[in-house]
This record gives C-alpha cells, structure tokens and sequence, in this order.
C-alpha cells in the first residue's frame, strides 16, 4: 500500500520535491529490506520447527516470498515511472525557458 501511495501522491502533484520523492523511496526500500529481513528469520525458524506441521510453513513461506517479489517489482516500475515524469518535467520546463527567452 505503501509503494502504492509513493507513486499516485507524487506523480498527481506535479510540484512535489524531489526530497519528498527521495525520502519516500529511503523509507519503502528501508520497509523492503526489513521484510526481507523478516522473510528470512522465518525461514530459519521453519528449518528449525517440528516437521508435522512442514508444508503449511513451506507454503506460507514460498507466499511470503512472492509478495516480497511483487513488491520488489513494483518498487522498481514506480520508481522508474517516476524518474520518466520528473525527466518530462525537466524537459518542459526548459523548453518553456527557451522559449520565454527567445521572446525577450
């Protein structure tokens, strides 16, 4: 939800600072990594746990896993649907210099 929240904030506000955006991003990748972290412990502690109760801690491990992947996906494609805008950004502000300049 909240990789979610990073890309429809700031691309729907066209004036959002750069700061904003990086610190944004600092703190869903901090978020990833802990789940990361996370994902892992778990894991050493199924490895460790009585095997009766193995496949249902295999399988919510291996889900736990995909929602990492998807996230981490995700993660990615917004933080590049990000750089695009704020290129785009960038590029049409300096046109409009150009131009207000080449009027002058």
């Amino acid at each position: 939800a909240e990789l979610m929240q990073l890309g429809r904030s700031d691309l729907s506000d066209p004036g959002a600072s750069s700061g904003g955006v990086e610190a944004r991003t600092r703190d869903v990748q901090a978020s990833l990594t802990r789940l990361q972290e996370v994902n892992d412990a778990m894991s050493r502690a199924a490895s460790a746990a009585p095997s009766g109760r193995a496949a249902t801690t295999l399988h919510t491990l291996q889900r736990h896993r995909e929602i990492l992947h998807d996230f981490l996906e995700e993660f990615s494609k917004t933080k590049a649907n990000l750089r695009m805008a704020d290129e785009r950004q960038q590029l049409l502000t300096s046109v409009r210099e150009d131009i207000v300049e080449h009027r002058s």
